[in-house]
């Protein structure tokens, strides 16, 4: 949630005024954001997705995104011609400043839903659990990265996934 408030702020930089250092500065917080960000919604769509229906979740998760855009690009021309105009007064960083303050809304309902969207602690958590592993006294060698293990006992609990 919290890096969606970092990419959702960057766009407060074209608000300050039209030099290309705040331009930059735009550019790279967001990448930053979303860089840290796209991982984490694909981990959590394919955590969500029941086995065999990854490709269907992954899609799923990117509608939000394409239904936006159909009010974008209505909004950005209405924002050019009022803000912006080719002639007479422009005011393009109150135009970045009504863009960011859209931008803003998701990382707010994000923060005023997590709980939901999260649901309960112990449906979505990872659980460790102790499993006891037969072996011998001296060295056993695993197969799969042929590492050596050195067990003391002829059983040792390890930890694993649940």
């Amino acid at each position: 949630v919290y890096i969606t408030f970092f990419s959702a702020l960057s766009i407060f930089w074209l608000c300050l005024d039209g030099a290309y250092w705040n331009a930059i500065l735009f550019v790279f917080q967001l990448s930053i954001g979303e860089a840290l960000y796209s991982p984490k919604l694909f981990e959590y769509t394919m955590m969500l997705a029941p086995k065999g229906k990854e490709g269907l979740y992954t899609v799923l998760s990117s509608a939000p995104l394409f239904a936006a855009k159909f009010f974008v690009g209505g909004m950005s021309g209405v924002l050019l011609d009022n803000y912006c105009p080719a002639t007479g007064e422009r005011k393009c960083w109150l135009m970045w400043f009504y863009i960011g303050l859209v931008s803003i809304f998701s990382p707010f309902l994000l923060l005023l839903f997590r709980s939901w969207i999260d649901g309960p602690a112990t449906s979505k958590s990872v659980h460790l659990e102790e499993v006891e592993v037969e072996g011998g006294e001296d060295s056993n060698t695993n197969n799969s990265n042929n590492t050596k293990l050195n067990k003391s006992s002829n059983s040792k609990r390890h930890k694993v996934l649940n």
